[in-house]
């Protein structure tokens, strides 16, 4: 069965981070099992030409062939629409040279095509990663009372039943999620199509403390003139929209109180200038926080350096669906996390595997509380959290559901 030609459509690029971290380990990993591939992304310009030849050459080395494509950005709405207009030109083109048997579209924007091409005898596999029209709508980008906004959600609300009701096959990131498109179609009429739950996984190779010299938290620390055993807290990954970085400060704030010598590492691509104002608004002096931006493979380096983790999403219908990629990872590390209720299968994974603690409310004193009982289990060991993340997270389990799912929809 491998010999048949799979085409993966990204609107992320294979140079963002997550295209790095959640499409391009997938991709290697079945293209070893066999499957060829290829791959078509929309690239911004200044991370295409940074990563642009290490991508290619890890993309060649894998068999895959890849076509990355221009994103467009602005203006709103219109450039999408561009984007989806050069695509389909681009697959019409690709398939009078070599024809595909399954489109695998990650995400709504490319799920157009899968439509479009299943009614022609190619298999549509609906790669969801969340409910997207309200994801737009609960950041406030698109208000559905605007006449413009409100009639792209309602678009793209009547896409995703038609999406869900007539792929081939479907991914969800969580059991939530695929709760509630089982309880949301029925309402129409319409029934859900076969699905499979993979999270968002992490590289358990990459991703290894035991891989790493064992001064690495020492040097670490000394190259960034931070105190050996001072409690280092992470966050990892964007600020803004869905991460709450006021919050996530007020947490520290309270921190710092129960842990004097603290300090907040920031592991992030975004300007540092709201981190530090937000810090001398609530009175934290300024060098108890670090932001850097690192590259992804330097973040087990950075993980293996601190003692804890945090990381506060906000709450929402669409969060239901969302799997954050720095809960495996950070897993796998063996850095405990501190994080809010409600989003996804991060409650029930976290109390399943006991690898952190969860915050039901952003108040002093569930934060209080929260570090409190980490103090009272710190230095008791945390090998078991990467136990956890083998069951849970391991890149080899999401290869090898991809591959079920392949084989599936083949032999259906």
């Amino acid at each position: 069965m491998p010999d048949k030609h799979l085409v993966f459509l990204s609107y992320d690029g294979l140079s963002d981070p997550l295209g790095e971290a959640q499409v391009l380990p997938y991709i290697k990993g079945l293209a070893a099992l066999g499957w060829k591939y290829t791959l078509i992304s929309f690239e911004k310009p200044e991370l295409f030409q940074q990563h642009r030849s290490r991508l290619e050459q890890e993309c060649l080395a894998a068999g895959i062939d890849w076509q990355p494509l221009p994103y467009t950005k602005k203006p709103p709405v219109l450039s999408t629409l561009y984007d989806q207009w050069r695509l389909r030109r681009h697959l019409r083109a690709l398939y009078r040279r070599r024809p595909f048997h399954l489109l695998h579209c990650r995400g709504y924007i490319t799920a157009r095509e899968g439509l479009h091409w299943q009614s022609k005898g190619v298999l549509f596999l609906f790669d969801m990663r969340g409910f997207f029209p309200d994801e737009r709508a609960d950041a406030g980008l698109w208000k559905k009372t605007h006449p413009i906004f409100g009639a792209v959600y309602r678009y793209f609300k009547q896409q995703e039943r038609a999406f869900l009701s007539r792929a081939d096959h479907i991914i969800s990131l969580t059991e939530k999620g695929l709760s509630i498109m089982q309880a949301l179609l029925p309402s129409h009429g319409l029934s859900l199509k076969p699905c499979t739950v993979i999270p968002c996984c992490a590289d358990l190779d990459l991703f290894d403390p035991g891989a790493l010299p064992e001064n690495t938290r020492t040097a670490w620390r000394q190259a960034r003139n931070l105190p050996e055993s001072a409690p280092l807290l992470l966050y990892v990954g964007s600020l803004g929209t869905w991460y709450m970085l006021n919050e996530m400060l007020d947490f520290f704030r309270e921190f710092l109180v129960l842990e004097p010598q603290a300090r907040f590492v920031l592991a992030t691509r975004d300007s540092a200038s709201p981190v530090f104002s937000g810090a001398e608004e609530r009175g934290i002096p300024r060098e108890r926080i670090h932001v850097e931006s690192f590259a992804r493979k330097d973040l087990p380096s950075a993980m293996a350096a601190v003692d804890a983790s945090v990381f506060f999403i906000r709450l929402s219908y669409s969060k239901q669906a969302s799997s954050p990629t720095k809960q495996g990872e950070l897993m796998a590390m063996n850095v405990p996390v501190f994080c809010n209720t409600g989003v996804g299968d991060t409650d029930v994974l976290i109390e399943r595997y006991n690898s952190g603690i969860l915050i039901p409310e952003f108040s002093p004193e569930a934060y209080r509380s929260a570090i409190r009982q980490w103090q009272s289990t710190r230095g008791s060991g945390s090998a078991h959290l990467r136990q956890g993340a083998k069951l849970a997270f391991a890149l080899q389990i999401g290869i090898e559901r991809y591959n079920q799912v392949y084989l599936k929809v083949f032999n259906k």
